[in-house]
Formats: C-alpha cells, sequence, structure tokens
C-alpha cells in the first residue's frame, strides 16, 4: 500500500485503527462514510480499506471526557501492541501511529477492552460487531 510518500507491506493479521469523529454528523456519519464503498479517498484509513482483502470485523465506539484522548489511547496501546509507524497520526504528531497489530481476533478484542477500561479520559465504551 502507497502511504503518502512510503510504502507500507502488512503482514497478514488483526489490524485496529484509531480515529476521531468530530465531523458533522459524529461517529456514526463517520463509521458509515469509512464502511461505505466508492467514496473519496481521504483519511488513512480509507486508503486502507481500498485495499484488497481488507475487511472490517468490528467497530469500538467511544465516548470520552476530553477533546484529546487519542494520544492517552495510543500511548497505552504502543505498551502492548506493535504499531505501523506514523500511520493514521500525520496530523497528531505526538502520536507515533494510529495503526496497531495483534495476534487474533478474540485475543485482540480482549486486550482491546481491558486497557481501554484503563484509560482515564474515556468515559464509556462500546464494541459492536460489523
Amino acid at each position: 500500500m502507497v502511504y503518502g510518500n512510503m510504502s507500507i507491506i502488512l503482514e497478514p493479521g488483526v489490524y485496529f485503527y484509531i480515529g476521531s469523529a468530530r465531523g458533522p454528523g459524529g461517529a456514526l456519519a463517520r463509521i458509515v462514510r469509512h464502511l461505505s464503498r466508492g467514496k473519496r479517498v481521504w483519511w488513512h484509513i480509507d486508503k486502507l480499506l481500498e485495499c484488497p482483502g481488507i475487511s472490517i470485523c468490528g467497530v469500538f465506539l467511544m465516548k470520552t471526557i476530553n477533546c484529546d484522548c487519542e494520544f492517552e489511547v495510543t500511548r497505552v496501546f504502543r505498551e502492548k501492541f506493535n504499531y505501523i509507524p506514523r500511520f493514521g497520526s500525520s496530523d497528531k504528531r505526538k502520536d507515533l501511529s494510529h495503526l496497531f497489530k495483534c495476534s487474533n481476533l478474540v485475543e485482540c478484542l480482549s486486550q482491546i477492552y481491558v486497557l481501554l477500561e484503563a484509560v482515564e479520559c474515556l468515559e464509556e465504551i462500546v464494541y459492536a460487531e460489523y
């Protein structure tokens, strides 16, 4: 996959992406947009979802106490998971990545949920299977 001025080769596996949804329509509108086909490729995740063999298994929706909770979430995830450097975080230079990899889906979901529950800036966490 070509990403900006670099190429990224993703090994097969389970990946998860961290993104915000502060635009018009909020989280639901952003998620529906990402799941739709034929959209303008604009966001980092759009480029990833255009690649063959990529599918979405589910979505974690997180209500935050403050507006910039992404850094704290990505910091916690970096301690536990491998990540793809600079992917999805070009607008947040402090965040080293917004794309993480884990071993398998079941293990990944349980680890993510446990880690998210420890993040103090999160008020509510919901997982929706796709």
